[in-house]
Parts: structure tokens; C-alpha cells; sequence
């Protein structure tokens, strides 16, 4: 019996050891098989834009100033498909470069380019009426959308639109820009569209004079 009694001590030594240790750890495992996968959080769709403030005289506006940006189906009329109000910083020169859709928590709709359409861009100055618009033109080859892309409009990278400046605006010069990362593709574009160079570090826009 006795030979018996000595591997039964052990079992109940070893037991109680193991459940003193499990009692211990416990607070520590638990959490971990309590927590839930941390939610993925949606990337909102910005695309960077510059332009040039000046007053109803033609003079550079400075400063802080309210604007309206706003985007259409039509280069004329019509009636926004989104719009957003911001307050830019504009330097000496009226020069300003702006997030469009940083203050929407989704940034721009992805509904507004999936239909493969044009897009143009108005901005209306604080006390102004809306500057000529902006012709946004959307590059085929990109209508991949790209989930996690932080800067992209809609879910399509800044690379896939071209930037046209408005129409009917004659000889003069604009500096609207949408920056993007070195593009995939190069190509000439003709007359008042811009020239979509392989080394550009953004899209430019400048209106050319169709006689010169």
C-alpha cells in the first residue's frame, strides 16, 4: 500500500501546482482572447490642389480667404454634383494649394468618377462669383481602383486625371496644379490642354493661345 500512496501524493502535488499556476496566469491570457480585431479604418480620398486667388480688379489676394470649390457635369450652369468650403492660405502672390475633400470625413464620393465622365471644378472666392472652371479628364488605362491609396480621388490615384485649364480664357496663364507621384504613361496633349510630361513632379494646367 505504501508503494501505492507515494505516486498518488505526487499526482496531487503536481495537480495543485499546475492549478496554482493556471490561477496566476489567467488575469494575463484572458484579455488576449477577449480582444476583437481592431476595425479597419475607411482612408479618405484627397487630391491636392493649387490655384491663384485675385480680386474682381485682377489683383492678388492675400491671406486667409474663404472658398467654394465645387464639382460638375457641365463647364457651364448646372448643378454641383459636390461641393465644400475651405479656408486657403494664399501668399503674396494669391498662390494657394488646398486638400480637396479634407473636410468631408469620406473625402471625395467615389460615385462622382466611376461613370468614367469628365469632371469640372469650380472655385468661387469669398464675395465673388465662381472663377472659370476646370476641366478634370480622366486617363482610361486608371479606372483600377486602388483600396488604401491615400491620395486618391474616389479610389483613383491623382495619376489618372488630367487637368485642362478652362476655356475661351485667351493668352492668359493659370496655375492650377494637381500634384501626383511620377505617372505611369506619357503623352502629349494639344493646345489648351496641359503637356502630361514623364518627369513633371505635378499636373499643370495653362491656356494656350490657339493661333500662336
Amino acid at each position: 500500500m505504501t508503494g501505492l500512496q507515494v505516486p498518488r501524493q505526487l499526482c496531487r502535488s503536481v495537480v495543485t501546482s499546475l492549478l496554482y499556476q493556471l490561477m496566476f496566469l489567467l488575469p494575463w491570457v484572458s484579455p488576449l482572447f477577449g480582444q476583437s480585431p481592431a476595425p479597419t479604418a475607411d482612408i479618405p480620398h484627397w487630391v491636392r490642389f493649387s490655384g491663384t486667388l485675385r480680386d474682381a480688379q485682377g489683383n492678388p489676394r492675400s491671406g486667409v480667404v474663404g472658398a467654394t470649390f465645387a464639382l460638375y457635369k457641365e463647364e457651364q450652369g448646372g448643378t454641383a454634383l459636390w461641393l465644400e468650403t475651405q479656408n486657403v492660405q494664399a501668399d503674396s502672390s494669391g498662390h494657394y494649394t488646398m486638400f480637396l475633400g479634407v473636410t468631408k470625413s469620406g473625402g471625395l464620393p467615389q460615385e462622382l468618377f466611376v461613370s468614367g465622365e469628365a469632371r469640372w471644378l469650380g472655385v468661387q472666392p469669398e464675395g465673388q462669383a465662381e472663377q472659370p472652371r476646370t476641366l478634370l479628364l480622366s486617363v482610361p488605362y486608371a479606372y483600377a481602383l486602388k483600396a488604401g491609396d491615400a491620395q486618391t480621388v474616389g479610389g483613383l490615384p491623382p495619376s489618372a486625371f488630367v487637368l485642362a485649364a478652362p476655356a475661351g480664357t485667351g493668352s492668359t496663364s493659370t496655375s492650377n496644379t494637381i500634384e501626383r507621384k511620377p505617372p505611369l504613361i506619357a503623352r502629349q496633349a494639344s493646345q489648351s490642354l496641359l503637356t502630361y510630361w514623364q518627369r513633371s513632379p505635378a499636373i499643370e494646367g495653362s491656356t494656350k493661345n490657339p493661333g500662336a
